[in-house]
This record gives structure tokens, sequence and C-alpha cells, in this order.
């Protein structure tokens, strides 16, 4: 009778199941936060990554080109694509490695400052690839391209473009984990309360809610590209922004696949586990039989 009263109905499973999801999902973004955004190597190492593909770095190229004649537009018509293409392959090369390093930096910085900056990146280097290019070009088309003076840097993303993270972030940080023992604790108390005739029933409860939990916030991480972009006017810059968010939500997306197999599971061992109390009761009524 006691064990009876202390088990909960599968509404209360299912509710109490819910809110620990929740700090699960909280946990783990928290988790992400700290090993992939405030872990400046690993972001870095991410963002690198990124800006090294083909499609980045083309559009990367393209905001030089758009920046740098932006005040004559009919030479960056003309010999444009040119340039795109060169820097562009320069930025794929590891001659560009400290320079993609320090934009990741201050793309970093950008996220996880108090008081953000925009970000720029360094095409210094590139003068001394350009100008000579820039004559070439002129004989060809007749422009004046290597009379247009070149900044030093481009602005990328520019400030107030993309929201710091710094004051949620931190909050996050330290809370995240706590809230994630706290999940952690409502499942295992749930389990417990349920005694040895309800144990099953809870697992699979508790699981279901957790595999579907873990699938509806992977479709919230994705779905959440579209209003982090809509303030980015440049199409270039809005394709840079858009695959760094790829890379990042889909290390977060990855992680959050963990919990939803840790759900299947929970919910196998559900089923599984009857079948187990099962088998000693039946080998004694076997024992039973022969020996009668």
């Amino acid at each position: 009778m006691e064990t009876e009263n202390r088990r909960l109905s599968s509404t209360a499973v299912i509710v109490w199941s819910i809110v620990a999801v929740l700090l699960l999902m909280i946990a783990n973004f928290s988790l992400w936060l700290n090993g992939s955004l405030f872990n400046r190597d690993a972001f870095v190492a991410t963002t690198v990554g990124v800006i090294q593909t083909k499609e980045v770095s083309d559009a990367i190229g393209g905001v030089v080109v758009d920046q740098a004649f932006k005040n004559n537009p009919i030479v960056g018509q003309i010999a444009g694509d040119t340039i795109k293409s060169a820097v562009s392959g320069l930025l794929g090369s590891q001659t560009a490695a400290p320079l993609l390093k320090n934009f990741a930096e201050e793309a970093n910085v950008l996220l996880t400052a108090p008081k953000p900056q925009g970000v720029k990146i360094d095409i210094s280097g590139f003068k001394a690839f350009i100008q000579p290019m820039a004559g070439v070009l002129d004989k060809q088309f007749g422009t004046h391209l290597s009379a247009t003076p070149l900044p030093n840097s481009i602005d990328v993303i520019k400030k107030g473009d993309v929201p710091s993270l710094y004051r949620p972030g931190t909050v996050l940080l330290w809370l995240g984990p706590i809230l994630g023992l706290i999940g952690l604790a409502t499942i295992v108390t749930l389990v417990w309360r349920a005694g040895v005739a309800g144990r099953a029933s809870v697992l699979r409860l508790s699981g279901s809610v957790l595999s579907i939990g873990s699938l509806v916030f992977i479709i919230l991480v994705r779905s959440a590209k579209a209003p982090v972009l809509a303030a980015i006017v440049s199409s270039n810059v809005r394709l840079i922004a858009g695959s760094l968010f790829d890379a990042f939500a889909g290390l977060l997306t990855n992680q959050t696949w963990g919990f939803f197999f840790l759900g299947l599971l929970m919910v196998g061992a559900g089923y599984l586990l009857p079948r187990a109390r099962q088998l000693p009761v039946a080998q004694k009524i076997r024992d039973l039989k022969i020996a009668s």
C-alpha cells in the first residue's frame, strides 16, 4: 500500500518530465555556449574553417569589392569579379591564416564582449597583390583602378548588426549546470518514486518526453536563423553570417541529438525492464514443474 501511494499518475510524470527536459535543454544550451562561443580557441577554429570554404571566401571578396569601390562603382563593376576571385583565393591559402585568426577573434569579441564593436577584416596585406593587378586591368579595360585608394580594413559586420551574448551568456554559464543537475535529479526522482511496479512506465514516459523535447529544441535552433539574419542588409554579409550560424548551430544540434538518443534508450529500457523481471519468475516456475 505504501508503494502504491508513492506512485505518481501518468499526467504528473509527463508534467514533471517536461519540466526536467526544459531544464536539461537550458543546460544543453549553456554547455554549447561555454564550449563553442565563450571558448575563444574553439570559436576561432570553427570560424576559420567556415571562412576558408569557397562560398564564404567569395562572399568576403564581394564585401571587399563593395566597400573598396563604393565611391567608384563603375570600376567595381568592371574589375570587381577579378578582384573578388583574387581575394577569395588568398583567403583560402595558408598565407591568410593570421588574418583569418584575427578576424575570428574580433567576431568572438563581438559576440561575447559587454560593449562590442564592429568586425573588420584587414586587407592591407592584399594591397601588394591588388595594386599590380590593377595596373593590368587599367590597360585592359581603360580604367583608373590603380589610382583608386584602397582602405586598410573593411567593415564586415557593423556595430549593432549582431547582438552581444555577454549578459545572457554569463548568466547561463553558471546557471545552466545547476539547472541541468536539477533536471537530472527530477527524472531520477520520478523513476525512484514509481517503485518497482511503475518504473518501466516512468522510463517510457520520461524517455519519450526527452526525445520529443530534444527534437523540438533542434527545430527551434534551426528556425532561429531567419530572425538572426533579418537585420543584415548586405547579401554578402548575410551569407557570411548565415554560414557561421549554420556551423555553430550544427554543433548545438549534434550535441542535442545525444539527449534524443538518451530518451530512446530510456524508452527501450522501459520496455525491456518488465521482461527482465519476468525471466527469473518463469525460471522458478519451470524449476517447480521439473521438481514436481
